[in-house]
């Protein structure tokens, strides 16, 4: 049940990259509302984070796909971060707030 609000934030991303792969596609980096051609898009992305307690860098085919890779390893950072200060893995409530704080992360 704790990874059911994960899958579920993959899935939509999952899904709005299948959206975007048409003849063109939104840049939704941050501060940005340009649509770009097909043929500007780079063939590999990546989307680098990095916070006081953890550090991550997501790759993918494209800017969603690498941003979607570096949510998954933030959450998963954060989850064994504290499963090792606590001694017990995080509830639902809890995973919930993890899950928050990667949702709104800021690639570099």
């Amino acid at each position: 049940m704790r990874l059911t609000w994960v899958f579920a934030i993959l899935l939509g991303l999952s899904f709005f990259t299948y959206m975007a792969d048409a003849s063109a596609t939104i840049n939704l980096q941050p501060n940005s509302c340009k649509i770009l051609p097909r043929a500007t898009r780079s063939p590999a992305a990546d989307c680098k984070y990095e916070s006081g307690d953890v550090k991550v860098s997501g790759h993918g085919s494209d800017w969603a796909s690498a941003f979607e890779d570096a949510v998954t390893q933030c959450f998963e950072a954060r989850r064994a971060r504290f499963k090792a200060y606590r001694g017990v893995d995080s509830d639902i409530e809890t995973s919930e707030l993890l899950i928050d704080s990667c949702v709104n992360l800021t690639c570099s």
